[in-house]
């Protein structure tokens, strides 16, 4: 949560709210965000070249930080009553 204020005030990512009560955000990179992507890179390119078992990962789906998932297809835990 921290890390996420000082990247708010930083002007690093673009709080969006989607909830009132309670309050909730979602986030996006702002254009300053985005304009780290190179230094990002530099730095995963870094790792692999001089840290050994070291990988980039597969590119994850695009969400807002903060997006709750899509409803469908959650996972109950069993013995859990069903909505009416």
């Amino acid at each position: 949560m921290v890390a996420a204020r000082r990247a708010r005030h930083a002007g690093i990512i673009e709080p969006t709210r989607y909830s009132d009560r309670p309050a909730r955000y979602s986030y996006r990179l702002s254009e300053q965000g985005r304009a780290l992507g190179p230094v990002v890179d530099a730095l995963a390119d870094w790792g692999v070249a001089h840290l050994p078992d070291t990988r980039r990962r597969e590119a994850a789906p695009t969400r807002a930080l903060g997006t709750p998932p899509a409803k469908s297809g959650r996972l109950r835990p069993s013995g859990s009553a069903q909505p009416q």
